[in-house]
């Protein structure tokens, strides 16, 4: 594998990390190209040691003394890509936009529409990646991965929530197509995902409203139940017991500390609520990634999405 494509590869080991979509420029520039070029070939050395930027300045020098190589496109490309990999994320996005709209329905521009849906995915911005991977299918009606697509978008949609859309992305795969298999499966994964136990985070505030733990108990976290009830109803009892002697000033502003409390203990039950529920959603996901690896598909200098059953 040349340093390039090392790069790449790294790429997709990151998106891997983040989860979901498996997308990877495969290389195709001519090997005898970069062996020949010192500036070319440094500036892959440099992406492959992780030197991003300066890896941008010696692609942009090789591309000003070779203006009319044919391998410009793709320099282009591993440009917006250590763009993407030196956290300059909307640099990136916009040479990739640039790169499909001035490549349009070559298999540079492909990679490059591929690459900015895998850099939303990478964001955690599963709804924008969807919306990318959607555009890519009626951009390319006749690429020859749209059912990994197709895949790869019901993943994003349903960790975006919208399940019902990732069921009909799963079931609109083509059945003669080698992916039915995973999306198949995948339809069932998506129903097991609205099966999830889950807390509400209302029925969470309520109960801590009524009677401060109460809400920490009903999502599982014990020791911050203990806490508020313990420190709510010492600050309450304080407060009483300084009313009823009389000493209405240090009653006032143990009630003012108690209310702080008594609402950061209604607060304290909702987030935990949404913690347990994102707790649970990260491990259904992360071990949908176990089961349903990334990995990237070569099409003779193209790049593909995938995901292996």
């Amino acid at each position: 594998m040349t340093s390039g494509g090392t790069g790449a590869h790294n790429f997709l080991l990151a998106l891997a990390a983040a989860s979901l979509c498996a997308l990877l420029p495969a290389h195709s520039r001519a090997q005898d190209t970069a062996g020949a070029d010192p500036v070319l070939a440094f500036a892959e050395q440099l992406r492959a040691e992780g030197d991003y930027y300066r890896a941008i300045t010696e692609y942009k020098r090789y591309a000003f003394l070779h203006p009319d190589a044919t391998n410009i496109p793709q320099i282009e490309l591993d440009i917006a890509l250590c763009y993407l990999l030196g956290q300059r994320p909307e640099a990136g996005r916009t040479r990739l936009r640039e790169i499909e709209a001035a490549h349009a329905g070559t298999p540079i521009a492909r990679k490059a529409a591929l690459l900015l849906a895998g850099s939303y995915h990478a964001a955690g911005d599963f709804s924008r990646a969807a919306l990318e991977l959607g555009r890519y299918m009626s951009t390319y009606p006749d690429a020859d991965n749209l059912d990994q697509v197709r895949i790869m978008r019901g993943l994003c949609l349903l960790r975006s929530g919208e399940t019902d859309a990732a069921v009909r992305e799963f079931h609109s795969v083509d059945p003669s197509s080698t992916s039915h298999a995973t999306a198949s499966a995948l339809e069932e994964e998506a129903a097991r995902y609205n099966r999830l136990p889950r807390k509400s985070p209302l029925a969470a505030g309520i109960l801590s409203a009524a009677l401060p733990g109460a809400g920490q108990c009903y999502v599982g976290y014990y020791s911050d139940a203990a806490f508020a009830f313990i420190l709510n109803g010492v600050l309450i009892w304080a407060a009483w017991e300084s009313f009823d002697n009389g000493e209405n000033v240090t009653g006032g502003l143990l009630a003012v500390i108690e209310f702080g409390w008594y609402t950061g203990n209604i607060y304290n039950a909702v987030n935990n609520a949404h913690k347990y529920n994102r707790r649970k959603q990260r491990k259904f996901f992360r071990d949908l990634e176990l089961r349903y690896g990334l990995f990237a598909v070569p099409e003779g200098g193209g790049a593909a999405l995938g995901v292996r059953f």
